[in-house]
């Protein structure tokens, strides 16, 4: 989680403040009776903007749900341990 946060953060919060000038809110989920993976979602004004999802098996999941930040997201996560996918694409199944 550490590779991911230092990967992700910085682009975010450029994100946030240049674009949205509002800050972003990170925050951890806990599994649940419906997604037994904990994972973190980062959120600007309660939108959720990008999770990160904690996988079993294979690799964990990058879900971002601004299209924007996808490319600058998978240039910084380029590994195969991380898929980075837009929510349209099916990042959320």
């Amino acid at each position: 989680m550490a590779r991911v946060d230092a990967a992700v953060e910085p682009i975010l919060a450029d994100y946030a403040t240049s674009y949205c000038l509002r800050p972003v809110r990170r925050r951890e989920v806990s599994p649940s009776p419906v997604d037994a993976n904990p994972g973190v979602t980062w959120s600007i004004d309660g939108e959720t903007i990008v999770e990160f999802r904690y996988e079993e098996r294979g690799p964990d999941r990058l879900v971002v749900h601004d299209i924007a930040l996808v490319v600058p997201l998978q240039r910084r996560l380029r590994s195969r341990r991380v898929k980075v996918a837009h929510v349209s694409s099916g990042g959320t199944s």
